[in-house]
């Protein structure tokens, strides 16, 4: 849910309004499912409306099939713990969480304000794919976030993610069309070019270190709200925090449209901070709750982001780890220029920026069934970090279908283009195809879901892809048993 004014939308998008409340709803999106979740709000004006606090889409939850994550909500006190909904929501279809617990205290924001805890768990049938989420009680109205749950099939396991710092949008549309850039940097349309190559990359997580708009551009929720249906278009989840660009919009905008800047994040044993550029909201908390890691025998890998934390931007709200609490590595952006800022006593690694071609960095971790090694460290800054676009709207990784993939064919083949001389062994693919009751086969890609949609007229499959360096990996899909109509 977003509150306050119209905002822009994509293509793909429209709005629905009632009252002082604004929903985004995707023209693919489950219509019907979404009217469910939504019906609360819109029936009952009287109602004090809730707010989801977390996860949001810029500080998510990551999950397995059958696990559970957490949520923050904003609402009354005294609401019947039996009545509480969740539904997760991707833009073919839904699934239904179980609300486990649902309890009332100081836990919203870091523990500034009070609200709900709820802890949900997650269906087993569940997609591995990144769903918004809807909450809803039947006394307080119901609120949807974007990008909000990651399911992931195991945590722990090897996985890579991309480091995007300073998109720095400062107009929709880009001044120059072959770089996407406006003026001197970025733009809502360049971003929106970024998103395929993304989605087939197929990050764990896009880690977003601040200057997400230029201050010249990114002056309301509205416009941060064009940015972030841009982001959402390659279905990753994002982790972000604030630049010092970022700093017209208010921090009550900045929470409801991407959520608390300040925060930190558990995956598993691999444990995630992002730190605030533009105040010290959170210092005590921050502190604290690093500190407190450096206790848990589970933790074994530290990840912190922060827009940047040496020279004028260190005082006074850059983090600073104390000696002896080091994390195993820092990301920053700000100074537009990818480089190993330190190595010793722990990395200190800038990218950027993304503005210019989608520049990102790679970063690849191995589990070895007691820990994480991040096997790209070594080669910054030499060899990791790559420009996601050619030129204009031409990616460096793009795909290209065989027949239309859109649900009417029985069978189709998918060519995947690599012009990056990276190997992208969790690589992603969504064939639409027509309903098959045998499901369907993959060959040159392992299929990790399939579900009916569209009233069972239609199948989506999702299939993990191992993208070949430098070339073109092909993947073909059929059904299991020959339907009578394909004959």
């Amino acid at each position: 849910m977003i509150r306050g004014r119209r905002y822009k939308m994509g293509r793909k998008g429209k709005t629905l309004r009632k009252s002082r409340q604004v929903f985004l709803v995707t023209l693919h999106s489950p219509l019907l499912i979404l009217a469910a979740a939504l019906a609360l709000a819109v029936s009952r004006p009287a109602l004090a409306q809730l707010a989801v606090a977390r996860p949001n889409y810029g500080v998510p939850e990551f999950a397995e099939p059958g696990g559970v994550f957490h949520s923050e909500v904003k609402a009354a006190a005294g609401l019947a713990a039996a009545s509480w909904k969740a539904v997760l929501i991707n833009d073919l279809k839904s699934w239904t969480g179980v609300v486990e617990r649902a309890a009332y205290g100081r836990y919203v924001d870091n523990g500034t304000l009070d609200g709900y805890r709820l802890a949900i768990r997650v269906p087993r049938d569940i997609s591995p794919e990144v769903f918004k989420l809807a909450i809803s009680h039947a006394s307080a109205g119901a609120a949807t976030n974007r990008n909000a749950v990651s399911v992931v099939r195991n945590i722990e396991t090897n996985f890579y993610f991309l480091h995007y710092a300073d998109p720095q949008a400062r107009a929709y549309e880009p001044t120059n069309p072959d770089t996407g850039k406006h003026r001197k940097h970025g733009s809502i349309r360049e971003i929106l070019w970024h998103a395929p190559a993304l989605g087939l990359i197929h990050p764990r997580f896009v880690f977003s270190t601040g200057d997400e708009m230029d201050n010249s551009y990114g002056v309301s929720a509205g416009r941060y709200n064009e940015y972030i249906e841009a982001m959402c278009r390659h279905g990753v989840p994002v982790l972000a925090t604030r630049g010092n660009n970022d700093n017209v919009i208010s921090t009550a905008d900045w929470r409801s449209t991407i959520g608390v800047e300040t925060y930190s994040i558990r995956m598993g044993s691999f444990y995630i901070w992002q730190k605030d550029v533009i105040e010290d909201a959170f210092k005590a908390w921050f502190t604290n709750d690093y500190a407190s890691s450096f206790t848990n025998p589970a933790v074994r890998y530290r990840l912190l982001g922060q827009h940047f934390c040496l020279g004028a931007m260190q005082a006074p709200f850059c983090f600073l780890p104390p000696p002896g609490q080091y994390p195993d590595l820092m990301l920053v952006g700000h100074g537009h220029t990818n480089k190993t800022i330190q190595s010793s006593p722990y990395h200190i690694i800038e990218s950027g920026p993304a503005f210019d071609k989608g520049w990102v960095g790679f970063f690849e971790f191995l589990h070895d069934g007691s820990g994480w090694t991040c096997t790209t460290m070594a080669s910054h800054p030499s060899s990791t970090w790559f420009q996601v676009m050619n030129t204009g709207a031409v990616a460096m990784v793009n795909s290209s279908f065989a027949a239309p993939n859109d649900g009417s064919c029985f069978t189709n083949e998918a060519a995947i283009a690599n012009g990056l001389p990276f190997t992208f062994r969790d690589g992603r693919l969504r064939f639409l195809m027509k309903y098959s009751a045998a499901g369907y086969g993959v060959d040159n890609g392992e299929k990790l879901a399939e579900y009916d949609y569209n009233g069972r007229s239609n199948m989506a499959v999702v299939v993990k892809v191992n993208i070949a360096r430098s070339a073109t990996t092909r993947v073909s899909i059929r059904p299991l048993r020959r339907p009578a109509t394909a004959r």
